[in-house]
């Protein structure tokens, strides 16, 4: 019981020193999730994480896990990391020494061996954190060129009639344009990280498990080329003003759907 108590006293105190060193990091987080649509997904990640520290609980009470003071050795990055993100109005690296710090508390305050199972709940946190910006772009175009070119293939494959010019779907009746919101990015981010959540609480070997979580990508990247193919169809039915409208819109939440069934069919597959 004084184990415990000392546990609920020293997170209360860390989760007081966090609050009052990252107020602006916090409420940039709960900003970028709720008008980003790319991270709309991150105010769900420190719930999951809760509930995955949860699950160690008997393991942490244990009289075995001991504190430390190598915790310290990440709160200096981490302190390092927040100064130049403030500076820099980097809201990724404030991000980033957040994660750290935490990292350092759940070390100091358990001990080594006690971390070997915090470090994966704690490193979920990343995917709350926004991508840097120059490889956000570079990376949505290259996503969106792609899933345009493969919907193309298979909408022609499919009776069709479109062109395509870089990311402009062209149709007898019109011309659609695969944007930002289209490359597939939300989805691919999102994945990934239940991708990750898949793979860690499977019941297989390591490889079985990082090759799970390696799907992750192309069953995003697939899946958003299935739903691009599926809006070209509709374009040359209904024409591309009214596939522009609510098929596009529900064709998002299709898409995630699309995707966690065939992640959800991988890891049966692969006997996880």
């Amino acid at each position: 019981m004084r184990r415990g108590a000392w546990l609920v006293g020293a997170w209360a105190l860390s989760a007081t020193a966090v609050a009052f060193a990252y107020p602006s990091t916090l409420a940039d987080l709960w900003g970028l999730w709720m008008r980003n649509p790319n991270y709309s997904h991150g105010f769900l990640i420190p719930p999951v994480t809760a509930w995955l520290i949860w699950r160690q609980r008997s393991w942490l009470t244990a009289e075995r896990s001991r504190a430390t003071w190598w915790g310290a050795a990440l709160l200096a990055p981490a302190a390092l990391l927040q100064v130049v993100g403030l500076r820099g109005d980097v809201v990724a690296l404030q991000g980033l020494s957040l994660v750290l710090a935490i990292a350092g508390a759940a070390l100091q305050i358990h001990g080594v061996a006690s971390f070997r199972r915090l470090l994966f709940p704690i490193a979920f946190l990343l995917f709350m954190l926004p991508l840097m910006p120059w490889f956000v772009h570079g990376l949505s175009y290259q996503l969106k060129f792609g899933a345009a070119r493969g919907a193309v293939a298979i909408a022609r494959l499919m009776g069709v009639i479109v062109q395509r010019d870089g990311v402009n779907l062209i149709f007898p009746g019109g011309v659609l344009e695969v944007e930002n919101a289209c490359s597939g990015l939300r989805s691919l981010v999102a994945l990934l990280a239940l991708g990750a959540l898949f793979a860690h609480l499977a019941r297989c070997g390591a490889f079985r498990r990082v090759i799970l979580f390696a799907l992750a990508l192309p069953i995003a990247v697939v899946a958003n080329v299935v739903r691009i193919a599926a809006l070209c169809v509709y374009a040359g039915i209904a024409g591309p003003q009214e596939a522009a409208g609510a098929f596009h819109t529900a064709g998002g939440f299709a898409l995630f759907l699309l995707a966690f069934a065939m992640l959800a069919a991988s890891k049966g597959l692969l006997r996880c």
